[in-house]
């Protein structure tokens, strides 16, 4: 019983903390780039880390009513699937960042409180609150990892095609960008938006079935936990 207890307190200070941190890192990364006119809010970065806050303030008054009843949250099938998607949403902006555009980025901003709240604090915790404290005993389809990524893509291919501008770009990252790369062009150091959408897309489903099984370990643990008990 102490043991579901203190779970669940962790669960909520680990949700409260990130909603603190994504409201923190919206603004000093808004603030840092002059608020960027509108821009700020049609990168992928930011667009996922709302989508987090947006989930822990669904996901709390469930864990508060199953907190008081001393019960495991009983959450409704749609919001399972939400926070899956969401959470591998997230993840992608993590690993996405680290691995194509922290190379380009400079010294300071690496070290600036943006960076670290927007591209790895709230990614990391939201990713630690959907593998450390599961609900509902189903696991998520890995396809559904992918509907945040396709509809951010569909999203920005939109927003070009109106005349808008990433500081000169049509898309706000470069493997998006449909001017500069083409579609299926494949030659020399340029690879079509097309491939890299592929690749994404790949990447994607492995974030996300490694979402799932680590979830399941710790699904496993608890539930081996409380036939002990």
């Amino acid at each position: 019983m102490q043991s579901t207890k203190a779970r669940q307190a962790y669960s909520l200070i680990l949700k409260i903390t990130i909603l603190i941190l994504t409201l923190l890192g919206q603004y000093v990364s808004a603030r840092q780039n002059n608020f960027m006119s509108g821009n700020h809010f049609l990168y992928y970065t930011n667009q996922s880390n709302i989508l987090v806050f947006l989930l822990m303030a669904l996901l709390l008054p469930y864990e508060i009513k199953s907190a008081a009843k001393n019960k495991a949250a009983n959450m409704p099938d749609f919001l399972l699937k939400l926070r899956f998607s969401i959470t591998s949403a997230i993840f992608l902006t993590f690993v996405g960042f680290s691995v194509l555009l922290l190379p380009f980025q400079p010294k300071d901003y690496l070290l600036s409180p943006a960076n670290l709240l927007v591209h790895n604090a709230v990614p990391i915790l939201a990713c630690a609150d959907f593998i450390l404290f599961p609900t509902g005993d189903k696991k998520p389809k890995v396809l559904l990892g992918l509907i945040c990524p396709t509809m951010y893509f569909v999203f920005i291919i939109i927003v070009g095609q109106t005349g808008h501008r990433f500081f000169g770009s049509v898309a706000p990252y470069f493997f998006l960008d449909y001017e500069k790369l083409g579609w299926i062009k494949f030659s020399g150091a340029k690879i079509g938006v097309i491939y890299w959408m592929i690749f994404m897309g790949a990447v994607q489903t492995g974030l996300s079935t490694l979402l799932i099984r680590l979830q399941a370990k710790v699904l496993n643990k608890i539930e081996g936990e409380q036939c002990e008990g």
